[in-house]
C-alpha cells in the first residue's frame, strides 16, 4: 500500500479540501456556516441533555460530612451505661446494634435479630441472630455477645440503668446463632425490652464490672452499626470538644450515604446556638422551641418530630384533703386552657394531651371525657359543692356546725370553720418549669383556687417525687411506643420506684393493666387501652397538659430525613441510612 492511500493521508486530503473551500467563501458565507454550525452544537446538546434527564433521576450518593452540635459531653458510649447521658444516648445509637429496634413509625422491628419464636405458654421467645453480622474490628457478632450483654446488664456491680427491664428474665444461648429468653410469666410489651445495644464480648469480658466506667472503649468504641468510631479531639484540660464516626461500609444493612458524622460538644444552647448561625455545626436537636425559632441563618430547615412524652399536673390526694375532692380536680381541669398553652408556651410546637396515652401514638383514645377550657362550668361545679368567694375572691368552704340554745330550745348553725380552696403546685426550677408554673397558676387563680408555687432543684425533685412529698406536681413522663402504663398508673407503682405519680389507686383500672400485659391479641389490647384511659380520665387523678414536639434544626443540603415518632433525641438517627449530602444522576428502572 503506497501512503497516499493510507487512512491518515486520505484524513489530510479531506482537511486540505475542507479548508480550501472554507477560504473561498466570502465573508457573508463564512458567517453563515458558523451560525449553522453553533446551532447544530446547541442542538446536539439540548438533545443530549433532555434525553439524559428525561430518562435518569436524582438519587443519593455517597459522600459528604454531617456535623452535629451537642450540648453535654460522651462519658459512656456504651449502651448498658448510656442511659442517662443524651450525647452518650446519640452515639450510641449510631455505633452499635440492637436485636431490635423502632423505625421511622414507632414500629417495633428487627436489628441484628433475623427471626423469632414465642412459645404456646407465651412465656419463652427463641431468637435467631443474623449471621452476617461483623463489629468494626473484622471479627463476627453471635449468640455469645448479646448473652454477654444481658448478663452484664443483669449483674448489679455493673450498675446499669436498664438492669430493671430484665430482672428475672433468664437467657441461654441454644447455638453460635440463637438465644432463648425465659420469662416467670406472659409480659407481650418484652421484645422493646431488647432494643438495648449489644457490646462485643471478645473485647468487654477482658475488663472487670468495677473498671468498665473506666475503659477505653467507652469513648473509643467498638460496635457494629453503621457507624464506627474515627477520631476524638480533647481541650488542654482533656474535655472531649469534637468526635468524628466514619461510615460502616461492611454494614449488615445497607451502609449509610453521609461518609462522615463530627459531633462537636457546648457547655450550653447559647454557644451551641452561635456556632449554628456561624455555619459551624449543621444541625442539633438541642435547642428549646424558644432557641430555635431566634435561627437567623437563611438555610436551616427546621423539622417536629412527635414525641409519647407529655407533661401533666399529678394530683396526690395523700398531701392534700382538697386534691382528695373529685370535684375540685374535674375544676381544675376545666380551668386549664390547654390550647393557649400550646400556643403561647410551646410556641404550636407540640399537641394538647387528653388521656394517659399520647397522642402520637395510635393507641392514644379520643372515645373519652374531654375537659375542655369552660371557666364558667369549673365556677358551678365548685359553687354546687359549697365553696364561694370571700372578701378577696378566695375561693373558701364554711364548715358549720348546730348549736342549741338552752334557753329557747332553738337549734341556729354558726360557722365553726372556714377553709380556703388552696394548694401547693411543686416542680423543678429550671425557666421552663418556672414559667408553666406560673401560667396555670395564673388560670386557677382566675377561677378563686389559690395556688402557692414550689420550685425544687433537681436532686431536690427527685427526692420529693421518690418520698410522694408533694400537693400537686408538674412533671414529664415518657410511655414507650409499644404503650405499657402499668409502672405510671397501677396501685403497686404508688410508692418508689414505681411511677405512679398522682399516688392512684382504681381496682378496674389495676385488672385493665394487668390484662394489658398478657394480651397479643391487638384488638383485645386497643379495647383495654381505651377502657383504661377511659376510667382514668373519668376519675380526674390529673390535669394533662400538651406533648412537646422534638425541634430538630438542619442545613438545606442535609435530605432524606423523615418524620417521624421519636422517644429519645438520639431516635432522630432511626432511619440515619436514609440520609445523605451528595446526589448523582442514575438511569430510571
Amino acid at each position: 500500500m503506497t501512503q497516499k492511500n493510507t487512512p491518515k493521508a486520505k484524513a489530510v486530503m479531506v482537511r486540505a479540501l475542507f479548508a480550501n473551500a472554507f477560504r473561498a467563501l466570502g465573508r457573508t458565507e463564512k458567517a453563515i456556516v458558523f451560525f449553522l454550525l453553533a446551532i447544530i452544537f446547541i442542538s446536539g446538546t439540548i438533545l443530549s441533555y433532555n434525553f439524559w434527564v428525561r430518562h435518569t433521576v436524582v438519587a443519593p450518593a455517597k459522600g459528604g460530612v454531617l456535623t452535629e452540635g451537642v450540648i453535654g459531653n460522651p462519658r459512656y458510649i456504651n449502651p448498658i451505661l448510656a442511659q442517662t447521658n443524651e450525647a452518650d444516648l446519640d452515639l450510641v445509637k449510631l455505633v452499635f446494634s440492637s436485636l431490635f429496634a423502632f423505625n421511622s413509625a414507632g414500629e417495633l422491628v428487627s436489628d441484628a435479630a433475623e427471626s423469632y419464636t414465642l412459645s404456646d405458654d407465651k412465656k419463652t421467645y427463641t431468637i435467631k441472630i443474623k449471621n452476617n453480622i461483623r463489629w468494626h474490628d473484622g471479627k463476627p457478632l453471635t449468640a455469645e455477645d448479646v448473652l454477654f450483654t444481658v448478663k452484664a446488664i443483669q449483674n448489679p456491680a455493673y450498675k446499669s440503668p436498664l438492669r430493671a427491664n430484665l430482672s428475672g428474665i433468664e437467657v441461654e444461648k441454644t447455638g453460635d446463632y440463637e438465644l432463648r429468653f425465659s420469662l416467670k410469666s406472659p409480659y407481650e410489651p418484652f421484645l422493646q425490652n431488647l432494643t438495648f445495644g449489644i457490646l462485643p464480648a471478645h473485647i468487654w469480658q477482658a475488663i472487670s464490672a468495677e473498671n468498665t466506667p473506666l475503659a477505653q472503649y467507652n469513648t473509643k468504641p467498638v460496635g457494629s452499626g453503621p457507624y464506627e468510631f474515627d477520631s476524638i479531639e480533647k481541650d488542654k484540660s482533656g474535655k472531649i470538644i469534637s468526635l468524628r464516626l466514619t461510615a460502616n461500609n461492611k454494614y449488615y444493612n445497607r451502609p449509610p450515604f453521609i461518609e462522615k458524622i463530627v459531633f462537636k460538644f457546648f457547655n450550653n444552647e447559647e454557644s451551641l446556638a452561635d456556632a449554628l448561625e456561624k455555619n459551624q455545626v449543621d444541625s442539633t436537636s438541642y435547642l428549646s422551641t424558644k432557641g430555635a425559632s431566634q435561627l437567623k441563618r437563611a438555610d436551616l430547615r427546621s423539622y417536629a418530630f412527635k414525641t409519647p412524652r407529655y407533661f401533666a399536673v399529678f394530683l396526690n390526694p395523700e398531701e392534700s384533703k382538697i386534691l382528695a375532692d373529685k370535684n375540685i380536680r374535674i375544676a381544675l381541669n376545666y380551668l386549664t386552657d390547654k390550647n393557649k398553652l400550646v400556643d403561647e408556651f410551646l410556641k404550636g410546637n407540640g399537641q394538647k394531651v387528653e388521656t394517659p396515652i399520647p397522642p402520637a401514638l395510635k393507641e392514644s383514645s379520643f372515645q373519652t371525657k374531654i375537659y375542655n377550657f369552660d371557666q364558667p362550668y369549673a365556677n358551678t361545679i365548685l359553687a354546687n359543692s359549697g365553696w364561694k368567694a370571700d372578701s378577696d375572691s378566695w375561693l373558701i368552704k364554711e364548715i358549720k356546725e348546730k348549736i342549741r340554745d338552752r334557753k329557747t330550745g332553738k337549734t341556729s348553725e354558726v360557722v365553726k370553720e372556714k377553709i380556703p380552696l388552696e394548694f401547693t403546685l411543686t416542680t423543678g426550677d429550671s425557666p421552663e418549669f418556672k414559667k408553666l408554673a406560673e401560667v396555670l397558676q395564673n388560670q386557677w387563680q382566675k377561677g378563686g383556687i389559690k395556688v402557692n408555687l414550689n420550685f425544687l432543684n433537681p436532686a431536690e425533685i427527685q427526692s420529693a417525687i421518690k418520698e410522694r412529698d408533694y400537693e400537686a406536681l408538674l412533671f414529664g413522663e415518657i410511655i414507650n411506643l409499644n404503650p405499657d402504663p402499668y409502672i405510671f398508673w397501677h396501685s403497686s407503682s404508688i410508692k418508689d420506684p414505681g411511677l405512679n405519680l398522682a399516688v392512684y389507686s382504681n381496682k378496674n383500672v389495676d385488672k385493665e393493666l394487668e390484662d394489658l400485659r398478657q394480651t397479643f391479641d391487638q384488638d383485645k389490647k386497643n379495647a383495654l387501652l381505651a377502657k383504661f384511659q377511659a376510667d382514668v380520665v373519668d376519675d380526674a387523678p390529673a390535669i394533662f397538659l400538651f406533648s412537646p414536639y422534638l425541634n430538630y434544626s438542619a442545613a438545606n443540603n442535609l435530605k432524606g430525613v423523615e418524620e417521624k415518632i421519636v422517644t429519645l433525641s438520639a431516635d432522630r438517627f432511626n432511619d440515619i441510612s436514609n440520609w445523605y449530602l451528595e446526589t448523582k444522576r442514575v438511569w430510571k428502572k
